[in-house]
């Protein structure tokens, strides 16, 4: 497994628990999709959910 900080994005937004996915998602139908499947799954995850800014 590669080390997160390979990855560009932990460097702007670094995970407080690595062992946890960071979800970052819109509030939108399609959004709630993957945490429900990640709840259903029994892993882990941190949510985020983003805004969109007009």
């Amino acid at each position: 497994m590669t080390s997160l900080n390979e990855f560009a994005i932990t460097q702007r937004w670094p995970a407080k628990d690595p062992n946890i996915i960071q979800l970052y998602s819109f509030p939108t139908p399609n959004g709630v999709k993957v945490p429900i499947a990640l709840e259903e799954m029994g892993l882990a995850m941190n949510r985020i959910w983003s805004r969109c800014q007009t």
